[in-house]
């Protein structure tokens, strides 16, 4: 019995180091794909790889290492090379075509740990944003090694479009390592791009920050990723109904709605939380009635996020002889407004005054150019 415990104690401390050395990527146990179909396993926390910096690489035997990713501040956990959005959470995408994303923000930084006198020294960086559908292939949406974006995808990019160098370098910068915890001797970062995706693209993509190593003088050049991130790209789309839906609603009548939503906005701090949805009713003055919160990823549900059903009862003195009684129910999410639906309100008895619901028809079935259409409105009177 010592024996096995021994052994999976051992098994568990390998295991921690090679997550946290970053050989082995800190994954998302389990957790929400946001209807991509896209496995946690494909999507998940920033890898950080090490590059060994000193001349160790030549058989001369000095230890040393940059490595992706490093702390901003001492003391604090290593970035994530997608700094918004925030806490893992998804970049929640538009709602129809012609819309945007959130915007993503990417800013990658590097550390040296160990002590060498020749060694390699990142010059140069840029990144690289993919795009999947389905997890297995990857297509290139931004390089900024050479000012390469996909414009039919990407909207409203900020920050460098070529290869740049990394800048500041802070001596004594400490950083501890299982593999380098000493002092890290230089620190540098790269100038953040910011972006959105246009239309309803959902799956995921994947973030590259690219390195252009050099060494002995220069004589010596490199290339390498040193840090991968990813982020689930979901869906922001929202749709709200009535049920069983009429002509019109007299005073005193309920209202039935029912509603899909997608993803939304993140609450600040801790994990992704998100921000949720909202249902409101106004009336044809455009007041607040009503409002209701839904949680994300509801499909047709009669039931807000307090187990409250989604029904509402037109009030007394909710018709109005002078105005238009046009009513309407908004579905919106922290992002911006989804759908909505219009219904009309009348007095108490006035329904079964008011005319049938009118047919509409067209004098033929086809039109060319330069015709003139001619449409009929029928509807039956009430004596």
């Amino acid at each position: 019995m010592k024996n096995i415990i021994i052994i999976s104690v051992i098994a568990i401390l390998i295991v921690c180091m090679l997550v946290f050395s970053g050989i082995v990527p800190l994954e998302l146990v389990g957790g929400e794909d946001y209807n991509t179909g896209i496995s946690r396993d494909t999507v998940h926390n920033c890898e950080t790889i090490i590059k060994k910096g000193g001349i160790h690489d030549f058989g001369l035997g000095a230890v040393g290492g940059w490595a992706g990713n490093v702390p901003v501040e001492e003391g604090t956990e290593a970035d994530e090379l997608i700094m918004t959005p925030l806490n893992n959470g998804p970049v929640v995408t538009a709602m129809k075509t012609g819309g945007k994303s959130i915007s993503v923000t990417i800013q990658g930084t590097l550390g040296y740990g160990g002590i060498s006198t020749i060694y390699w020294v990142p010059e140069w960086g840029w990144y690289t944003v993919e795009y999947t559908t389905n997890g297995r292939n990857w297509e290139t949406i931004i390089n900024t090694k050479d000012n390469q974006i996909d414009q039919s995808i990407v909207t409203l990019f900020s920050g460098p479009r070529n290869k740049q160098k990394y800048y500041r370098e802070d001596p004594g910068f400490e950083i501890r390592h299982p593999f380098y915890p000493t002092i890290v001797y230089e620190y540098k970062i790269l100038k953040s791009i910011a972006f959105q995706i246009t239309d309803t693209h959902v799956g995921a993509i994947r973030v590259k920050q690219m390195t252009e190593f050099s060494a002995l003088f220069g004589a010596l050049h490199d290339t390498m990723t040193m840090s991968i991130d990813y982020a689930y790209l979901a869906s922001g789309t929202g749709d709200v109904e009535i049920v069983d839906k009429a002509t019109v609603y007299e005073e005193g009548e309920t209202i039935k709605f029912k509603a899909d939503t997608g993803f939304s906005g993140q609450a600040q701090g801790g994990i992704y939380t998100s921000k949720g949805w909202e249902l409101k009713i106004y009336d044809s003055s455009g007041n607040l009635k009503k409002k209701w919160d839904i949680d994300d990823d509801k499909r047709d549900t009669r039931y807000d996020s307090s187990s409250n059903i989604l029904n509402y009862q037109i009030p007394s003195g909710a018709y109005q002889s002078d105005g238009s009684n046009t009513w309407k129910a908004v579905l919106t999410n922290t992002l911006f407004d989804q759908d909505e639906e219009l219904f009309f309100t009348v007095g108490v008895g006035m329904k079964e005054s008011g005319p049938s619901v009118p047919t509409i028809t067209f004098d033929k079935d086809e039109y060319n150019m330069g015709d003139t259409v001619y449409v009929t409105l029928e509807s039956t009177p009430n004596p």
